[in-house]
């Protein structure tokens, strides 16, 4: 069977949606996350590759690696190792309030905690995902910190990682501005070092998701699918 997800042969009749959801949709839930490709070991491959972003944040923005962290990674990574990851997209603070028989209106927290939300046994990913548009600090960084933080203190033992998933064209202009007064990079930088709650921040690129998918036949044309969006 052709992929379906990865080609389009109708493009001059059916035009693709414009929408970042759809982006990572595909993605993340047709290659990284599909438990139908045979011996798929991508959800692994990603874990890793979030410790070492990790680790390149830290430096990037000059903050201390924290040891508990690189733990909550490596137990992500056991879970993935045996299958005990689980992903949702588009998840919302009133998923959590509904669980707890809460509404909105009862609780000033509302929104999305993360457009990717990847949860293991002890530890959750939150990731907000920009493809198109440039991420904004307060919207994006810490409206969403203050979320998992809420998100962390109401389900169960789990702890929460923030990630946000940028184009790698946005990530080279955000560290051209490290110097610039109130830009992204300044804002963050100063969060980061400041920031009163221990909720980890990596930051990647979907260069970074690129380099993860091999160029098969187990995954079809999504390689050149992904290539195509990023160069275009």
């Amino acid at each position: 069977m052709k992929n379906m997800l990865f080609s389009n042969p109708y493009e001059k009749k059916y035009k693709e949606s414009y929408k970042e959801r759809n982006l990572y949709y595909k993605i993340f839930a047709g290659v990284i996350f599909n438990e139908l490709i045979p011996e798929n070991d991508l959800p692994l491959r990603f874990i890793e590759c979030l410790s070492v972003k990790y680790g390149e944040t830290c430096e990037a923005f000059k903050t201390n690696e924290k040891t508990h962290v690189i733990a909550d990674l490596k137990g992500l990574k056991e879970d993935a190792q045996n299958g005990n990851l689980t992903v949702f997209f588009d998840y919302h603070i009133e998923q959590i309030l509904k669980e707890k028989g809460l509404s909105c209106y009862e609780c000033s927290m509302k929104g999305e905690i993360a457009d990717i939300f990847i949860g293991g046994s002890n530890n959750f990913i939150a990731i907000e995902a920009k493809y198109l548009t440039d991420f904004g600090f307060g919207k994006d960084v810490e409206k969403n910190q203050k979320r998992i933080l809420f998100a962390q203190e109401n389900i169960g033992t789990s702890t929460g990682i923030q990630v946000l998933l940028i184009s790698d064209k946005k990530h080279y202009n955000l560290k051209k501005k490290k110097n610039c007064k109130n830009s992204n990079y300044e804002a963050l930088r100063n969060y980061l070092v400041n920031q009163a709650n221990d909720i980890p921040f990596i930051l990647i690129d979907w260069k970074d998701i690129e380099n993860l998918i091999p160029d098969n036949i187990s995954f079809g044309n999504a390689k050149k699918y992904l290539e195509k969006k990023l160069r275009g």
